[in-house]
């Protein structure tokens, strides 16, 4: 089952998905920040760095970039690293951190708050994450969402014959593609659609 998306407000969005494991194992799972690496798109290290792991005020430093070989792609390509900062926990329910690219701490487009709800479901639990993109960089998401919107509503407009040649113009891609992919590509990373359903399918095994 896909990443249910929803935008509640400018710059707040809302990723739900449902898995098999109860929400108690579920919390477990995301509360261990250092398995985050299992599902997380392109997260290569988690480092503990202040705090009590588990606790609110618990800090860690993230470092994503893409698994090349190539040499010279890792050399203009260097990594990112995101500093996390746990702001409340409260098990097996609610799990809450602000991030933000370590190097540009100072500055307001660099920050994310994302609070993740975990609720019994069925034989299951529902996952909502709920990510606030602070800044210039939460406006391009919302710049995306807007041209998703109106695509897709011009798209309904074209005639089944066109259908194959609009297909090229757009590359294949579906309206949603475009709000998917600038989640998935925040600056300072974070859960977006994709990783939330690698972390499903881990859940659910």
């Amino acid at each position: 089952m896909a990443v249910a998306i929803r935008q509640l407000k400018p710059q707040v969005w809302e990723q739900a998905v449902t898995v098999r494991a109860a929400a108690p194992d579920v919390f477990r799972y995301l509360v261990d920040f250092e398995r985050h690496r299992e599902w997380e798109l392109e997260l290569q290290e988690v480092r503990h760095t202040h705090g009590r792991p588990g606790e609110s005020g618990a800090e860690y430093v993230k470092t994503y970039g893409e698994r090349s070989p190539g040499l010279l792609r890792r050399m203009f390509s260097p990594p990112l690293r995101v500093t996390c900062k746990v702001t409340a926990i409260d098990p097996p329910a609610r799990l809450a951190w602000k991030q933000h690219v370590s190097h540009r701490a100072s500055g307001p487009a660099s920050f994310q708050d994302i609070d993740v709800l975990v609720t019994p479901r069925d034989a299951g639990s529902l996952l909502v994450v709920t990510r606030e993109l602070v800044g210039t960089e939460g406006l391009g998401v919302d710049l995306a969402s807007r041209f998703s919107t109106s695509l897709g509503d011009r798209l309904q407009a074209v005639a089944p014959e066109n259908a194959e040649a609009v297909g090229r113009l757009t590359g294949g891609n579906r309206p949603e593609d475009f709000t998917r992919r600038a989640l998935d590509g925040h600056p300072s990373r974070g859960p977006g659609p994709t990783s939330l359903e690698r972390l499903q399918a881990i859940l659910d095994h």
